[in-house]
């Protein structure tokens, strides 16, 4: 005779309802469930409403993060509606008010369920698909029908992915009506995998493989050089109402310092089985959100190895908040008042702020020496037509754009010192020494590329007229290499001869 579940805690309870969400809960946590099906009933819906009020309120949202989250929160509400139909049979339509979605690009029109780089017809090779922190693998081929899910788990362990980890995933959509069995696994757990077919060292996988793993080689690529930085973010998923006066909270790593050239050559070479999950997604949407997993993956499983202070156990102050921010930088959440904690969080996105975008880059501008051997020094930013302006003049016109030029320039001036010094006639322009300038190409510069910013250097072009050239430019044309002590080996000067 079963015995009658032992009561939980109400949070208990919610956890367990997130782990059927997922598809991760146990035949026990399951029998709790199923002994109370009114309060699973009302968990479920709870969740649903809150998915479908946060979708709401981020299709309002402006800026250049807009569409990333809005697709986290349009995967997340997919989710929450498929265990509502699993529990009910019902399906809620999903409010979809707000702007239209952009034009699809030729790219989405491809018939094929990868980008029509496969092999050869009736190839069956590893393809994937991207949702927020998971990748999803699935094997098809051009004119030949999907492998079942046993062959898929084969398969994968053939091209070198990893044994344990995988899920059981829905079945993902191909054009003409098939459906190929899916498997689903953190993106942490794979990073590995991804990151040896970017570089090509993977056989028997699809394009769509190849191109998270560039994906993937980029993230590593950012954190290794630290171009990331951590954000408070309230956790969607949570029982309750949004009118709680405590809300769930975890750090939340985000690129910096995206090169929005190369984000927009992935973008544009994305095969369409990425896409297969959600044909609606935006291309660059998934991009960054792929992008952003991957860098916040690294991070989190980085900060569990580190040795931190124990977070309060109990947030109910300010400094509280901190503490548990600075503590649990490994993604763990914590309950908090949401007045405090959204106080903290957004203090850390205006900090962050300036770094995390893809708005143009600003240029320090390092013109030779004249008849009195001052070098002339001035900063540029982007004008709507893509002519460079003086920063003075661009900040005016900016409009909207005012306070992130202000934020990025403050930002430079606490790099490049010398800006502040008084007496010059515009705010981004000063003289500088023989020695400023070149302390300003052998260490100052590269430092300032590695911070976001440009360095040009101004030369005579072929026709006389001025040519600029850019620093990192002029290392590779130029072959010179650093020392252990970060002093340049030749003589920069020779540039401006």
């Amino acid at each position: 005779m079963t015995g009658t579940p032992t009561p939980i805690a109400p949070w208990q309870f919610d956890m367990y309802v997130d782990a059927e969400i997922d598809g991760e809960a146990t035949p026990e946590q399951l029998a709790i469930l199923e002994a109370d099906p009114v309060s699973w009933n009302a968990a479920l819906l709870a969740l649903l409403r809150d998915a479908e009020d946060h979708l709401a309120s981020a299709r309002s949202l402006r800026g250049e993060e807009r569409e990333q989250v809005v697709a986290d929160l349009e995967s997340e509400h997919r989710r929450l509606a498929d265990a509502w139909a699993r529990r009910t049979g019902q399906r809620r339509a999903e409010n979809t008010t707000g702007p239209a979605r952009a034009p699809r690009s030729a790219r989405d029109d491809r018939d094929d369920v990868d980008s029509g780089v496969m092999a050869e017809p009736g190839v069956v090779e590893v393809q994937v698909s991207w949702e927020p922190g998971r990748v999803v693998a699935w094997a098809a081929g051009r004119n030949a029908p999907p492998v079942g899910g046993d062959e898929l788990v084969h398969m994968l362990e053939t091209s070198g992915a990893p044994h344990a980890g995988w899920t059981r995933h829905g079945a993902v959509p191909l054009p003409g009506g098939a459906r190929a069995d899916a498997q689903a696994i953190p993106v942490g757990d794979v990073l590995g995998w991804l990151v040896a077919a970017g570089a090509g060292q993977v056989e028997g996988i699809g394009e769509s493989v190849r191109w998270l793993g560039r994906v993937a080689i980029w993230a590593v690529e950012l954190t290794a050089r630290g171009a990331m930085v951590p954000f408070l973010r309230q956790r969607t998923r949570r029982g309750g109402t949004a009118r709680d006066s405590n809300g769930s909270y975890s750090v939340r790593w985000t690129p910096a310092l995206v090169d929005p050239v190369r984000l927009a050559r992935l973008i544009e070479t994305m095969p369409g089985s990425l896409l297969a999950l959600d044909q609606d997604v935006d291309g660059r949407a998934l991009t960054r959100s792929a992008l952003t997993g991957m860098v916040d993956a690294i991070c989190r499983d980085g900060a569990r190895q580190l040795e931190m202070p124990a977070p309060p156990p109990t947030v109910r102050t300010a400094t509280d908040v901190a503490e548990a921010f600075l503590g649990r930088l490994d993604g763990s959440a914590f309950d908090a008042p949401t007045r405090l904690a959204g106080d903290v969080a957004t203090r850390v996105e205006r900090w962050g702020r300036s770094v995390t975008g893809e708005r143009g880059r600003l240029v320090v501008r390092l013109d030779p020496p004249d008849d009195s051997n001052v070098w002339h020094l001035a900063v540029f930013a982007t004008g709507n037509r893509g002519e460079p302006l003086p920063i003075e003049q661009a900040i005016v016109n900016a409009g909207a754009g005012r306070p992130h030029l202000e934020d990025e320039l403050t930002r430079l001036e606490r790099m490049l010192p010398a800006l502040l010094r008084p007496g010059g006639t515009r705010r981004g322009e000063v003289i500088l020494s023989q020695d400023e300038a070149w302390n300003l190409m052998a260490s100052t510069g590269p430092q300032l590329e590695a911070a976001g910013f440009d360095v040009e250097l101004t030369t005579e072009g072929p026709s006389g007229r001025d040519d600029y050239l850019h620093l990192r430019h002029l290392c590779a044309r130029l072959g010179f290499c650093v020392d252990d002590r970060g002093e340049v080996i030749i003589a920069i000067a020779a540039a401006t001869s």
